[in-house]
């Protein structure tokens, strides 16, 4: 979702439902170029949809090198870029054309609504922390069940490299007010792993901590989005679940923000699985710099940035 961690947004794999009737070429397509959008704050706003306008050109004349154009094109103007998670995944040729003509569509279509709302919650987040200037990339309308549950914006940030991929699907109704939740957060991360000399965090509390500040800064700032993933816990389940983490806190254990944070489930088979609540480490991780920043409410956002986890939990109820 929305972390500096590793994660998986989409495995989307697409058939040409009908073969298209076309005379093989052998034009060399050219290479998609950025169309960027700069904001008043410098920040950049690149929408992908233009990264596939070539490739869709080279499906419908068919050149015969196509595969090899999403691939050695498309898929490398991108990864040079440090971005490797467009709507065909790392090295997935789509190939359904209608898909993609939507696609493309549909993203033009909401671009002037996503710049705006992404403008307006850069400088609502610059006016509490001054950060540098950012890159997006987004996707629009990609949709699948997960983005519905996350009110239709899906993030995977590259944090110190200050670099941010959004999934919006604009047929979810509250995808606006998500979506500016969504900037103000990861804008905290970016702050948060440039303030931290570009050093990303290492254990289970570091990551607990540093997901549950960005969600904290993102409610101070829109405190009226109701943001699924901190809310997805009752009361006992949390405590059940800090039980049960507490003894693993400083583990770095690859394995444990995907299971606790995210709540990936395993396969159930493996030895020694433990079935974890969907988002319940953001949950516990939210309520954790709640608690303490309740508890120390004379703290400034950038008073409390500079804080270890170790010193949030231990300012916390969370014993």
């Amino acid at each position: 979702m929305k972390t500096l961690f590793p994660l998986l947004l989409i495995s989307l794999l697409f058939g040409c439902k009908q073969p298209v009737k076309q005379n093989i070429v052998n034009e060399k397509p050219q290479s998609p170029k950025d169309i960027v959008y700069i904001t008043s704050k410098s920040d950049r706003i690149i929408f992908t949809d233009n990264f596939y306008t070539p490739y869709l050109k080279a499906l419908r004349t068919g050149i015969k090198n196509r595969d090899s154009l999403y691939r050695n094109i498309i898929y490398r103007s991108v990864s040079e870029r440090e971005f490797r998670h467009l709507i065909g995944g790392s090295y997935r040729v789509v190939t359904d054309t209608a898909f993609l003509v939507n696609y493309i569509s549909s993203s033009k279509g909401s671009q002037e609504k996503v710049k705006e709302l992404i403008a307006l919650a850069l400088h609502d987040a610059n006016k509490i922390l001054k950060n540098d200037s950012n890159t997006f990339f987004v996707n629009s309308f990609v949709k699948y069940p997960k983005i519905e549950k996350m009110g239709g914006v899906d993030i995977f940030s590259l944090g110190g490299n200050m670099q941010m991929n959004f999934n919006i699907d604009t047929t979810v109704g509250n995808w606006k007010e998500m979506l500016k939740y969504c900037v103000a957060r990861d804008y905290f991360l970016s702050y948060w792993i440039k303030r931290k000399s570009n050093k990303y965090p290492k254990c289970l509390l570091d990551f607990l901590i540093l997901n549950g500040s960005a969600d904290f800064f993102a409610n101070l700032i829109y405190p009226g989005v109701k943001c699924p993933w901190t809310d997805a816990l009752k009361t006992n389940n949390e405590a059940r679940l800090w039980r049960k983490i507490k003894p693993d806190l400083q583990s770095e254990e690859a394995r444990l923000p995907y299971e606790i944070i995210d709540g990936y489930t395993p396969n159930p088979l493996l030895r020694g699985y433990i079935p974890y609540p969907l988002w319940g480490g953001y949950t516990l991780g939210y309520h954790i710099v709640q608690s303490a920043l309740k508890n120390h409410p004379e703290l400034t956002p950038e008073q409390w940035t500079n804080l270890s986890p170790e010193k949030i939990l231990e300012m916390s109820d969370y014993k």
